[in-house]
């Protein structure tokens, strides 16, 4: 099957210049252990890169991993793109905190996340508070009225 999905120039480029070292490992440990299950995460820029190891991972092995992201920039471009690529995932967990700026980045039409999933409350004020907002994920209360979310 042959699918299409346009990421930001950077973040692509970036993943692009490490893809086989990183593939390789993760394919090697995919298969001494079959029943693990794969999760991509990780926090602002690692959370952008995320996206586009968990797509890598889906178009090698044909697995969905699950993808878990803190304060991630938008890495996908177009909306018919975000929709693809849920294809590529099982569970999908996109924590954004209102006042996080970095989960605005880039602040243009047409670019986005999978499934964002908002968290805390907006402030104006607070969006320039990168040092607080963007760095609060580990606050267990941001996460008290998700369903589902036991991590």
């Amino acid at each position: 099957q042959w699918y299409v999905y346009f990421a930001c120039l950077g973040w692509q480029t970036t993943f692009n210049s490490c893809k086989g070292l990183m593939m390789n490992e993760v394919l090697m440990t995919m298969n001494t252990f079959p029943d693990y299950k794969v999760v991509c995460c990780g926090h602002s820029y690692g959370g952008a890169g995320s996206v586009l190891v968990g797509i890598e991972i889906f178009f090698q092995s044909g697995r969905k991993p699950d993808l878990i992201t803190w304060g991630a920039p938008k890495p996908l471009f177009f909306f018919f793109t975000k929709l693809i690529c849920r294809l590529f995932f099982g569970t999908i967990w996109q924590f954004a905190h209102w006042s996080d700026i970095v989960t605005y980045m880039p602040p243009l039409l047409g670019y986005w996340n999978i499934k964002v999933i908002r968290i805390g409350d907006f402030s104006f004020k607070k969006l320039f508070n990168p040092r607080e907002y963007h760095t609060c994920y580990g606050d267990e209360l941001l996460y008290k009225d998700i369903k589902g979310y036991d991590f």
